[in-house]
């Protein structure tokens, strides 16, 4: 990955550090915001292990992944999946929310979220087209950004421990994806709840030695129709959904720890250590070692 950061001074918050306990705190909900005055600095490539959300909220940036570089500025929001990497450079007055989400939510409190037809395309972007993500969701106008700054500004305030105010969280976030996916730029097909349940149960446990035919009945279809709906509505089959998830944990447990790789391996489900190291290539381009020395905390 070439390195092109112009601004020269590149700035490193919190949220570069990625662990979750930095983002959403000891015992509150996997929910959070971070607002970030850049201005004119860069940030530099890291990665994480939860959903996020970044919205700018002012000014204008080059935004870089692994899908390219791509101009953002006011209202642009970029979505990103655990595991991919993201940077900003030639950045100008940038201001940026950041909202942080646990997949664990989308098997609890918003698993309902798999089945709308914009949000499940937001929060699990399958399709070989969008691996590792298609960033871009929309161009938010002033109103819809004058709307969310309320909740967004309310979820940056510190972790949800208490029930009460985790549902008051849920409720704020639900306000800012609702406003996000009214601007959705291309309308998206509903997906079946067949394929919904299909991935919550691969979110649930990666590291099972699945088949079509095992996750087809616990789903309660055959594993050929199964396979049909895979390819009709997220364009992947079964198989290549698992091992993006278990690509994902184990660019989380990469970050987060201090593992072997070949145990990281085992962890997600894919035993022989060659065969784990072309798999995490396959889905983020690089070797699990390479991902680490790049991406990992310097405690780490």
């Amino acid at each position: 990955m070439k390195q092109d950061f112009s601004t020269g001074n590149l700035y490193n918050p919190i949220m570069h550090r990625m662990l979750r306990e930095d983002i959403f705190g000891a015992g509150g909900i996997a929910i959070a915001a971070e607002e970030t005055e850049l201005g004119d600095r860069g940030m530099a490539p890291h990665s994480h292990d939860f959903i996020e959300l970044a919205i700018v909220l002012a000014g204008t940036a080059r935004h870089a992944s692994a899908v390219g570089r791509v101009q953002v500025r006011t209202g642009s929001v970029v979505a990103l999946r655990p595991g991919d990497w993201h940077a900003y450079d030639r950045c100008a007055g940038l201001r940026l929310c950041n909202v942080g989400l646990g997949t664990e939510l989308l098997h609890r409190e918003l698993s309902w979220l798999r089945s709308d037809p914009v949000l499940g395309s937001v929060l699990w972007p399958v399709e070989r087209s969008k691996w590792p993500a298609r960033h871009r969701i929309a161009r938010l106008d002033p109103g819809t950004l004058e709307r969310i700054a309320e909740p967004l500004h309310a979820m940056a305030a510190g972790p949800a421990r208490r029930t009460g105010e985790r549902t008051k969280r849920i409720g704020q976030l639900l306000c800012v994806i609702g406003e996000l996916t009214a601007h959705r730029d291309t309308a998206v097909p509903v997906t079946p709840e067949v394929v919904a349940t299909a991935v919550g149960l691969l979110e649930e446990e990666p590291a099972h030695p699945w088949s079509v035919r095992e996750l087809a009945a616990a789903a309660g279809v055959s594993a050929s129709h199964l396979a049909r709906l895979f390819g009709a509505h997220l364009g992947a089959a079964p198989m290549e959904c698992l091992g993006r998830l278990r690509a994902e944990r184990a660019a989380a447990l990469l970050i987060e720890t201090r593992l072997p790789v070949a145990e990281i391996g085992r962890e997600v489900g894919w035993p022989d250590p060659a065969y784990a190291s072309r798999r995490f290539r396959a889905f983020f381009g690089v070797s699990p070692r390479t991902y680490r020395a790049r991406y990992a905390s310097s405690d780490q």
